[in-house]
């Protein structure tokens, strides 16, 4: 017994839906995937990163065995924010607005951010190294928002000619909560006091030890903007 015809196309609909909706979970199973890979870094993989990059010794001593997770969110970015991901090229205008940043944290303890780039004017020629562009303290584990700002944000801003620009993170366990810092309140507007800042003297100044947490992204000012969501 042959179906009616009228039964064929409603078969053909249900076929399609099908085929539709295993599409889209093999979709939302390889994004789960391929983010899953992306936050599995290991501490081979971090100290490889901070080699290739010079971030150490250039900025820090040691290589931390965790990554500060860091997203740009921005008209640019894509739906999902743009990732840093240890040498992560991005434009410097997707990161004018401040990123949300977690790391391995005791929400018992306080912690210190520190976002610096040691390339200035350029990494070639340092003399500037490292312009402060984010300095909080005193964040209770995570909650980096409830920190005191020292250094208000300030986004990428490599100069026309000077290449590319490392822009680093680094988090760093407090010895004790409610730490007093000694050091110039810096307005977001403001380039006074950004220069001749090192994270590794700022660390021991205030005995913080070891970064606990890094990562970094690269920016430079002629990198072709994206197209929003790429």
């Amino acid at each position: 017994m042959t179906s009616s015809p009228v039964g064929r196309p409603l078969d053909i609909i249900r076929v399609v839906c099908s085929m539709m909706h295993l599409i889209g979970a093999i979709m939302l199973l390889l994004n789960t995937f391929s983010k899953t890979i992306l936050a599995e870094r290991t501490p081979r993989s971090i100290k490889a990163q901070l080699d290739l990059f010079d971030v150490v010794p250039d900025v820090i001593n040691t290589y931390p065995e965790s990554e500060c997770e860091v997203i740009y969110s921005c008209m640019n970015c894509p739906e999902d924010g743009r990732v840093v991901d240890f040498g992560t090229e991005i434009h410097p205008i997707e990161t004018q607005v401040e990123p949300s940043v977690e790391w391995p944290a005791d929400p018992n303890l306080n912690y210190a951010l520190v976002l610096v780039d040691p390339d200035v004017p350029s990494k070639a020629v340092p003399t500037m190294r490292e312009w402060q562009h984010w300095l909080v303290v005193n964040i209770p584990g995570i909650d980096f928002m409830s920190g005191k700002v020292l250094t208000e944000y300030q986004g990428a801003t490599p100069p026309n000619g000077t290449g590319p620009h490392r822009y680093v993170f680094s988090v760093y366990q407090q010895p004790r909560k409610n730490m007093t810092f000694v050091e110039p309140k810096i307005e977001k507007r403001s380039d006074k006091n950004r220069s001749m800042f090192s994270t590794r003297r700022f660390a021991d100044e205030y005995k913080l030890g070891d970064p606990i947490a890094v990562n970094f992204f690269m920016s430079e000012y002629n990198y072709p903007p994206r197209k929003p969501g790429e």
